[in-house]
């Protein structure tokens, strides 16, 4: 009898790490709330014969809300240390930067208006990131983030020239790809047996790519250029299994 409650005493202390580990490692999909901050910065390049013009422009950095989905797997490395792999998707698109101009003119009584209207929009966000981390307390887990971050920039613009010849109107839309890398650090705290509530901030640093370019001129060419970069805390509620 002494024997078989010694047993059961050591099997509990040794199952005990392991059984309260497996809350934190394991299969895991979580709601995410993002506030995302994304700018860029548009550099402009002309180029001729004997001379060669840049000139930047910052572009948005105001702060969007956006949904998303993650899907996760974790494994212990140690009772305290987990590593966890996962993949994760924004939905919709936010608007990072719009302007829009007009004018009015007159020409010997004769009106004349012209109106544009520009704007670019983050679209297709996703990520796959590996996250390290550490059991600090029996029902709290932190850990960094390494990442790679793709999506798309949609420039869309549209002009309306009237006069008393009738209405013109031209629109445009373009978009381009961009992937970069985040890093970033969160914490994850345990609400019941399977649902889980985190917490997190991560910076996303985005490739440089050329959205236009062309000749404007005699013997003068531009490139367009956009780098962009994001800032992204994200509130997320997640059940394991």
């Amino acid at each position: 009898m002494k024997k078989t409650a010694i047993a059961s005493v050591l099997a509990s202390v040794l199952v005990a790490p392991s059984a309260f580990a497996a809350g934190f490692d394991g299969f895991g999909v979580g709601l995410d709330m993002h506030l995302k901050s994304t700018g860029a910065d548009l550099t402009s390049t002309f180029t001729g014969a004997d001379f060669n013009d840049k000139e930047t422009e910052s572009l948005g950095g105001d702060q969007n809300v956006a949904a998303g989905i993650d899907l996760n797997y974790g494994f212990m490395l140690t009772s305290e240390v987990l590593v966890r792999v996962g993949a994760t998707a924004t939905f919709g698109t936010q608007e990072i930067e719009e302007s829009s101009i007009s004018s009015v003119s007159n020409f010997g009584g004769q009106i004349s208006t012209f109106n544009a209207k520009g704007t670019v929009e983050e679209s297709d966000h996703y990520s796959v990131y590996i996250a390290p981390g550490l059991r600090v307390t029996d029902n709290t887990f932190v850990y960094g983030k390494l990442a790679y971050h793709q999506m798309e920039l949609d420039l869309k613009g549209s002009t309306t020239s009237t006069d008393s010849f009738g209405t013109v109107s031209d629109s445009f839309s373009s978009g381009e790809s961009f992937s970069g890398i985040g890093i970033g650090a969160g914490v994850e705290t345990r609400l019941t047996d399977n649902l889980f509530l985190s917490a997190e901030v991560q910076h996303v640093r985005y490739g440089e790519e050329t959205i236009d370019s062309g000749t404007v001129g005699a013997g003068t060419t531009f490139t367009d250029k956009v780098e962009p970069s994001s800032t992204i805390g994200t509130l997320g509620l997640a059940y394991r299994f």
